[in-house]
C-alpha cells in the first residue's frame, strides 16, 4: 500500500537550484528602462532588422574578438529585442552600463568583466522556460532532516564522530546499501510552478558571521534566482517495504514532517541569531503555515549552509584561513552567503494541500 500526499511549496527567500545551463552574454539584451534582461533568439532578431543594420551587425560579429563582444552589446543598446523577460537587480544594471563604458582597446578588462556576465540558470522546465523545483532537490532536503533526527535518538555522536558520509547514513537508518535504503519507499515528484513566476537575476554576497575588520574570501555572484511567495505544486508518496526486501526502517510522513520541523526550524533560529549579531535583518518565519493543518520548513538550493546540508555531531565543515595559515574543519561555518537584497537563499515553506490513499 501507498500513501500520496499532494503538497505546495512557497518560497520564503531567493532560491537558485543549479541545473548545469547559463545565460550567456552573447544571448541576451538589457532593457534599461524596464530594468529587465532579455533573452532572446539571435536568427530570429537578425532577420527583423533593416539591411544596413544587418549588415553593421554580421560585420561586428564577423571579428570574433573580445571586443567585439562589447560592440554587440553597445549595437543592442536601446534597441526594441523581442524575447523573454527577467527581471535584474539595480546592482546588475549598473554594473552592465559600466561595463559598456570600457574602453575597446582594453581587452583584459573586457574580457574580466564579460565572465561575469554568464549567469547561471535556475532549474527550468524545457517545454516552456519556467523554473521548477526538482524532486530530487525536495528529497535530499527530507533526507538531511531525517538522519538528524535518527541521530537526535540514536545519539552515535556521543560514542565517536563519523567521518564518512556513506558509513553514518547506514548506521543511522539501519541499511547495508542502496537495495535496503528505506528512503527507496520514498517517491518525490517534480515541483512545478503554479501561476506566473517572475525569475529574478541577484548578486550573492559573502559575510562573516562575527563582526570583522577583515571581508569574507568568497567574491560576489550573480545568478538567477526563483523570488519569495513563489508557489510550486507536486506530490510525495510513502510506501510500505516489501516483504523480504530487506529494508529494516519504514518512513512515515508523520516522521518527514517531524523531522523537517525540528531540523529547519532550529537551522532558521540559529541563522537568525548570528544575523541580528551582524546587524541583518531577518525574515520572520513561524514555520507553521495559519491556514494548513501541516506545514514544515525546508532548505534548498545553493548557498543553504553547510549546517543545513550536514548532520550534528559529525559536521567537518572545511574554513579557508588566513593566507598562510593551516586550513582547518570546524562543527561550523564561519561566513554566510546573502543575496544583494541581504534575504537568506534557499529556505522554504513546505505546505500540505490534501492526503489520498493509492494503490
Amino acid at each position: 500500500m501507498k500513501e500520496e500526499i499532494n503538497l505546495y511549496i512557497q518560497t520564503i527567500s531567493p532560491v537558485h537550484i543549479g541545473c548545469d545551463d547559463v545565460y550567456e552574454p552573447t544571448g541576451f539584451a538589457i532593457d534599461e528602462e524596464a530594468q529587465q534582461m532579455v533573452v532572446f533568439d539571435p536568427v530570429s532578431f537578425i532577420s527583423q532588422l533593416e539591411d544596413p543594420d544587418k549588415r553593421e551587425f554580421s560585420n561586428i560579429c564577423a571579428k570574433g574578438t573580445i571586443a567585439s563582444i562589447l560592440e554587440v552589446y553597445n549595437f543592442l543598446r536601446n534597441r526594441p529585442v523581442n524575447g523573454r523577460a527577467v527581471d535584474v537587480c539595480h546592482g546588475f544594471l549598473e554594473h552592465y552600463q559600466k561595463t559598456l563604458d570600457i574602453s575597446l582597446h582594453d581587452e583584459r578588462k573586457i574580457r574580466q568583466e564579460l565572465n561575469r556576465f554568464e549567469i547561471p540558470r535556475t532549474a527550468f522546465r524545457s517545454v516552456d522556460q519556467r523554473p521548477y523545483i526538482p524532486g530530487s532537490a525536495v528529497k535530499g532536503a527530507l533526507r538531511t532532516a531525517y538522519l538528524n533526527l535518527m541521530e537526535n535518538e540514536k545519539k552515535l555522536s556521543e560514542k565517536r564522530k563519523e567521518r564518512n558520509a556513506r558509513n553514518l547514513e547506514q548506521r543511522l537508518m539501519e541499511y547495508d546499501g542502496i537495495p535496503t535504503d528505506p528512503f527507496r519507499m520514498v517517491k518525490v515528484s517534480d515541483f512545478k510552478p503554479v501561476g506566473e513566476i517572475r525569475t529574478r537575476i541577484i548578486y550573492a554576497v559573502n559575510l562573516k558571521k562575527k563582526p570583522s575588520d577583515r571581508d569574507a574570501r568568497g567574491v560576489p555572484l550573480i545568478f538567477e534566482v526563483v523570488p519569495p511567495g513563489a508557489l510550486f505544486e507536486g506530490t510525495i508518496t510513502v510506501g510500505l517495504p516489501p516483504h523480504g526486501s530487506g529494508i529494516r526502517k519504514h518512513i512515515s510522513f508523520e516522521k518527514l514532517f517531524k523531522s523537517s520541523m525540528l531540523f529547519y526550524m532550529k537551522e532558521k533560529e540559529r541563522e537568525n541569531k548570528e544575523l541580528r549579531g551582524i546587524g541583518i535583518e531577518v525574515i520572520p518565519v513561524s514555520g507553521q503555515a495559519q491556514d494548513r493543518e501541516i506545514s514544515s520548513l525546508l532548505r534548498l538550493g545553493r548557498h543553504s549552509g553547510a549546517e543545513s546540508v550536514t548532520v550534528e555531531g559529525h559536521r567537518d565543515i572545511f574554513i579557508m584561513g588566513k593566507r598562510g595559515e593551516r586550513k582547518q574543519y570546524l562543527n561550523r561555518a564561519t561566513t554566510i552567503w546573502l543575496s544583494s537584497e541581504l534575504r537568506i537563499p534557499g529556505m522554504e515553506r513546505q505546505q500540505c494541500k490534501e492526503t489520498r490513499d493509492t494503490s
